[in-house]
């Protein structure tokens, strides 16, 4: 099949995706997803949770008096399961990785 004939990837996931970025932004070039592609992609999930909330099909691009255009409406409107009964307050120890980059 011609996708076992590609090389292995380094990286993958959000580690290649910070990586492409910020190898973007050094070398002044295009990450391999824009910003406006991200933006579809966010449209898309908050469109998946409008019909899932309304049980409603839904057209794109959202309207921008869409509810669910806005973190603020979308969440206005989320259903609830549970409710959020613990906290991490110190997170000091934690490093944020960049895979590969400078190295």
């Amino acid at each position: 099949k011609r996708y076992q004939a590609l090389p292995s990837l380094v990286v993958e996931g959000h580690e290649a995706q910070l990586e492409n970025v910020l190898k973007a932004v050094l070398d002044g070039v295009q990450p391999l997803v824009t910003g406006s592609e991200g933006r579809k992609a966010v449209e898309l999930i908050c469109a998946m949770y409008k019909s899932s909330t309304e049980g409603v099909r839904v057209q794109l691009p959202l309207a921008k008096d869409d509810p669910f255009y806005t973190t603020e409406g979308m969440l206005a409107r989320m259903v609830r399961y549970h409710k959020k009964g613990k906290s991490v307050e110190n997170l000091q120890d934690t490093e944020i990785s960049l895979g590969t980059m400078g190295k």
